[in-house]
């Protein structure tokens, strides 16, 4: 894909008992800890508890370890998709069409919050997701809430197999072409989740770590700033 430019810095570290000062390439003094959880595989939900460093990256002064060198690799291809996100930040700007043709905006007249799920048909955590959207896109459409799926399957035909026997309430988009909604977004893996609210500002965002309770929260504290600008 010719928007994946990436910038591939490898450190080699060596692998010490004790936490060892380091020097990164701009002679900042970094302490790296011998043993830590890999930034990669929590971001991807498989969690193993800390781990012996193999790679580490500091990117806008934070510094990030790795239990592999090819797990550092992934990190270089998309920093911001695994780094602590900026919130509230705007929503990229993306074209996108329903498995019919039709376009969808993220940011629709009178909605007060969408949900974009990015998603697989082979991804168990999405799957065992999209009851919850469904009856939360149902029950709190009154309320301005929707919520749009973005399918980052590469097989169109067997997306649409599979939506014909488990079909969700709310539009599902095909994330195909040169310029895919999933890069924009930076997501590294799925599920990824993000909340917008009316003017396109993602407000929040989850990844494996999604849950009916955190999206609730996130919608009331969204209901309770919109209430409080309009009486300003």
């Amino acid at each position: 894909m010719n928007n994946r430019v990436a910038l591939i810095f490898l450190v080699a570290i060596a692998l010490l008992p004790t936490a060892v000062p380091m020097v990164f390439a701009q002679d900042l003094e970094v302490e790296v800890p011998s043993e830590a959880i890999c930034t990669v595989c929590a971001r991807r939900g498989a969690v193993h508890g800390p781990e012996a460093v193999a790679a580490w990256r500091q990117h806008e002064g934070v510094l990030y370890t790795f239990c592999s060198v090819p797990c550092g690799e992934a990190f270089d291809q998309m920093p911001e998709g695994y780094s602590e996100p900026e919130l509230p930040r705007p929503a990229p700007s993306v074209a996108l069409l329903d498995l019919a043709g039709e376009p969808i905006d993220l940011v629709a007249k009178g909605a007060r919050a969408t949900l974009v799920d990015f998603w697989a048909t082979w991804c168990t955590p999405c799957l065992e997701m999209m009851p919850t959207l469904s009856r939360l896109h149902q029950e709190r459409a009154d309320e301005g809430f929707r919520v749009v799926g973005i399918s980052i399957d590469e097989d169109r035909e067997k997306l649409e197999k599979f939506l014909k026997k488990r079909a969700p309430e709310y539009p599902v988009v095909h994330d195909g072409g040169d310029d895919p909604a999933w890069w924009a977004f930076r997501v590294p893996a799925v599920p990824a989740t993000f909340l917008l609210d009316a003017d396109g500002q993602i407000v929040d965002q989850w990844d494996v770590d999604f849950t009916e309770e955190k999206l609730l929260r996130a919608l009331a504290l969204l209901s309770e700033t919109v209430d409080a600008d309009a009486k300003e």
